[in-house]
């Protein structure tokens, strides 16, 4: 059986370097997929139908922002669970996401295990 995936969207590859070091120590469970960029992730779930168990987004990145990406997903009908991933510790961004139906939970950088692990099982 196949693992389930974790993608990780961040356009930082040093944070995407500390975050999937955490991810395998903690998460070995999961087939870890990194995306510096939200466009590729959204091609892989358009046009080659993937399914993650759960997408850890950023939220700033250039291009196509986390919003964005989160805003593409709503538009596709896309059920898939997201985390944000952020090093926002802005109120308004914290209540922006509860809007978005498909985000489950709102974590600041760096990757803190114990919570993710409390927020997986859940979904």
């Amino acid at each position: 059986m196949a693992n389930k995936q974790l993608w990780l969207i961040d356009d930082d590859p040093i944070t995407n370097v500390i975050n999937q070091k955490t991810l395998a120590i903690h998460f070995s469970t999961y087939e870890v997929i990194i995306f510096d960029s939200p466009l590729d992730a959204q091609e892989k779930l358009l046009n080659e139908g993937a399914r993650p168990h759960c997408i850890l987004l950023d939220i700033n990145m250039p291009i196509m922002d986390g919003w964005e990406f989160l805003q593409m997903m709503q538009q596709q009908n896309l059920r898939t669970s997201v985390i944000i991933l952020t090093s926002s510790f802005y109120k308004e961004d914290m209540l922006k996401a509860k809007a978005f139906q498909n985000v489950r939970h709102f974590m600041t950088k760096p990757i803190n295990a114990k919570e993710l692990f409390e927020v997986l099982k859940k979904i």
